[in-house]
């Protein structure tokens, strides 16, 4: 597969887990349901840590998914 193909994997495979991690991580927002049900609704208020999360979701999702696409490209034109 040759250096490339695998430089691909590795960041495909590093930023994927990067991506899962900061998703479980995230606090979960579920106000719109609670209030169908007739709960109380709690205002929720971002903090630092979930902005981070939110900027560390975004950046790995991209490098994550520009990653698989030059894969496909690499395998295609070499395989």
């Amino acid at each position: 597969m040759g250096i490339m193909g695998t430089a691909l994997l590795v960041i495909s495979v590093l930023s994927g887990l990067i991506l899962i991690v900061a998703v479980l991580f995230q606090t979960s927002q579920t106000e719109g349901f609670s209030a169908l049900g007739g709960a109380e609704t709690m205002q929720y208020k971002k903090g630092t840590w979930d902005d981070f999360l939110e900027q560390i979701t975004k950046y790995a999702a991209v490098i994550w998914l520009t990653s698989a696409v030059l894969i496909s490209i690499w395998y295609y034109k070499f395989h």
